[in-house]
């Protein structure tokens, strides 16, 4: 039997700077209520890039009604639900979330957007469509980093933002190295070599990868790990985790 919960939403910017973070790499998301967060996980087809985060409930929304239990739902498009909170202007409304029992889990059907002025409704993408990844095997193991990490340093925003505009230098270059070596950390493309960093604790290290899964990681300040087949970046401003594999391709 369909059940309803209903959430005002206080912060509309901060639950659409959310969900925007997931939707360059897949116009469709899964999004999980639970423990008090709102979090999600999201990856391209290949699964070289797998995105997780997490926000506060209460950094965006007031519970008012319905179930005090973990929520999941699938949205269609990111962009077309996120833009629709616009049409509430100032106005304060509530998220009402129709989900149905399924494998001991509260699985959304149907999303409303409600105030006294306008409703807007959009059917949830099925449960079915999605890979759900647990948090424990994404932060233990897609982002677990253990015997093969090669080096680790922190990046600021103003040098992600560097490292993204040099890139167009070699647009027509698919690929970007990080390479580290006698305590000097450089971005390298195929027309381009630039240091972004220099530091005793960095050890030797080297990996390439898609330009275009770059594009993927917040510009953020973050801690990045080197591992062997991937790099980890892992926001110090949001709680987000961005992966990124390797490639062997030239």
């Amino acid at each position: 039997m369909a059940q309803e919960t209903t959430y005002r939403v206080v912060s509309p910017s901060k639950f659409t700077s959310f969900l925007k973070k997931f939707a360059s790499i897949d116009p469709t998301l899964l999004v999980e209520i639970d423990n008090g967060d709102v979090k999600a996980k999201t990856h391209t087809s290949d699964r070289a890039v797998v995105k997780y985060s997490k926000m506060g409930l209460n950094e965006a929304f007031d519970f008012v009604d319905g179930v005090d239990e973990p929520i999941v739902f699938g949205l269609f498009n990111i962009e077309k639900f996120a833009g629709s909170f616009k049409h509430f202007g100032s106005e304060q409304f509530d998220l009402i979330i129709t989900h149905d029992k399924a494998d001991n889990k509260n699985i959304g059907t149907v999303l409303t957007l409600k105030n006294r002025k306008l409703t807007i409704r959009f059917d949830c993408a099925s449960y079915r469509l999605f890979t759900h990844i647990t948090d424990d095997l994404f932060l233990t193991g897609i982002a677990g980093v253990n015997g093969d990490l090669q080096t680790e340093f922190n990046l600021d925003k103003n040098t992600f933002s560097s490292i993204a505009s040099i890139c167009g230098v070699d647009a027509d270059h698919k690929l970007i190295t990080l390479k580290s070596q006698g305590n000097v950390m450089t971005a390298k493309g195929k027309a381009f070599d630039m240091n972004i960093l220099e530091s005793e604790s960095i050890k030797d290290s080297e990996i390439s990868f898609y330009k275009s899964h770059f594009g993927f990681v917040d510009k953020e300040d973050s801690n990045v790990k080197i591992a062997d087949e991937k790099v980890v970046f892992n926001s110090a401003e949001s709680d987000t985790i961005t992966v990124i594999g390797k490639t062997d391709d030239e």
